[in-house]
């Protein structure tokens, strides 16, 4: 099928389980509740599909209080996955989903080597419960099952009613806020950039030094060694595309699932530096600083021996324009023109005191809600009415949602999507 026609945001109304309670007045035998959209249930008996028109008052609870359904398309990855394919490409020993092909190869999104699709494991789509809605307690960040235009879909609820969404660029903000200041996006579901333990040449190399590159070396066992130097030694990351040929590029928000579906990407840069330290010393600090268009964001963090570093470029950001913290990790210096960062360069550590022995080098990046260049910008800021809730997919490149449609309203809402149960 055509990229262009897939439905990207779609859930399959196939009832799986059902806990239900039977109205009060109602018919003295239950009925089984699939679905309560435009007056319409839809009941599963056995193998036989059976389609009873019910009316539903708008005055009463539904008949169900949670039902089961199969998601069917990517839009929500990585938050919940439809019909997938598992792919691994051997010189990462990185394995992954990627949305039903037949192509008979994809590319690693690690390190750009062509990965077969066969022989592959196919993986039906996430169960997900869906919840009836209660609007009095709909929030932000909220993922609800919505229909429109006759079609099951599930999407994140960004804005609520009275919030203004606007624009910085391509990004959205509500009540100017960025929506990747608000916090249940920083907590959210993050993409894989780099896993230096699964790369044999390491994108991270030091000031002025020539790139790792150790064929006899196994990434797994790698590690860094930093000290508290005069020279300033900064530990850089450098990307590369696998879309141009591992050339020196900003990180985009592509998504490991993404093969084969027609997407426009965008530069991001909300970050996380993640490691594990495998020797400090006992007064050992590390600083990290995060490349930003709009300024560097920086911090500092304590180390201890078989610790987790975690810093995270968004809280980091967060916290700059909050009181100080209690938080492990704090704001050092102002930025300084002598970062060795850039788009390219978009992280660099170095012991600030100590020294420190560091292993399992890793960076994510958070999920970059924004529009696309295609779509009306005309209609911002906008604000939203009453019964007005502004939604998006999580996979933001290839999802329909609000953008196309504009806002949705309570009516519209099947009930809140719970987090799927994997494996």
């Amino acid at each position: 099928m055509p990229a262009a026609n897939r439905e990207y945001s779609g859930i399959d109304f196939s009832l799986l389980e059902q806990a239900f309670r039977p109205r009060s007045g109602s018919p003295g035998k239950a009925i089984p509740a699939l679905l309560i959209a435009l007056g319409i249930i839809v009941l599963i008996i056995g193998a036989a599909a059976v389609f009873t028109s019910f009316p539903v008052d708008p005055g009463s609870p539904p008949a169900f209080e949670t039902v089961a359904y199969r998601v069917a398309g990517p839009s929500m990855a990585p938050t919940m996955l439809g019909d997938s394919m598992y792919v691994h490409c051997i010189p990462c020993d990185l394995g992954w989903q990627i949305v039903p092909t037949t192509d008979a190869e994809t590319v690693c999104w690690h390190c750009g080597s062509r990965v077969s699709t066969a022989p592959t494991m196919a993986t039906i789509g996430d169960v997900v419960s869906i919840q009836r809605p209660d609007s009095r307690s709909l929030q932000r960040g909220d993922v609800i099952a919505l229909e429109h235009e006759g079609k099951g879909n599930i999407k994140r609820i960004v804005a609520v009613p009275g919030d203004v969404v606007d624009r910085s660029g391509l990004r959205f903000s509500v009540n100017g806020r960025p929506i990747g200041d608000f916090q249940w996006a920083i907590d959210g579901q993050t993409i894989p950039i780099d896993f230096d333990d699964h790369r044999r040449q390491s994108r991270w190399q030091k000031s002025n030094e020539t790139p790792l590159d150790d064929p006899a070396q196994d990434p797994q066992t790698r590690v860094w060694t930093l000290t508290d130097t005069p020279s300033d030694d900064w530990l850089v990351y450098h990307h590369r595309s696998v879309h141009d040929q591992n050339r020196p590029s900003g990180v985009w928000d592509d998504y490991p699932i993404n093969h084969g579906l027609s997407r426009a990407m965008e530069a991001v840069e909300s970050l996380i530096f993640q490691a594990t330290t495998f020797d400090a010393s006992p007064d050992a600090e590390l600083e990290a600083v995060f490349w930003s268009s709009t300024g560097n964001v920086r911090g500092t963090i304590a180390l201890v021996t078989g610790g987790v570093i975690d810093i995270d470029q968004a809280r980091l950001r967060v916290e700059s324009e909050r009181e100080p913290s209690e938080s492990p990790v704090s704001s050092r210096d102002p930025v300084s023109s002598r970062d060795p960062v850039s788009a390219a360069n978009p992280v660099a550590i170095r012991i600030v005191t100590g020294s420190a022995v560091l292993t399992g080098l890793t960076l994510r990046r958070h999920l970059d809600y924004r529009l696309r260049r295609r779509d009306d910008t005309s209609v911002y800021p906008m604000q939203l009415g009453a019964d007005d809730y502004f939604v998006l997919g999580d996979n933001v490149p290839v999802s329909v949602d609000s953008r196309n449609y504009g806002p949705i309203q309570a009516v519209d809402m099947i009930g809140y999507a719970l987090p799927p149960q994997r494996n």
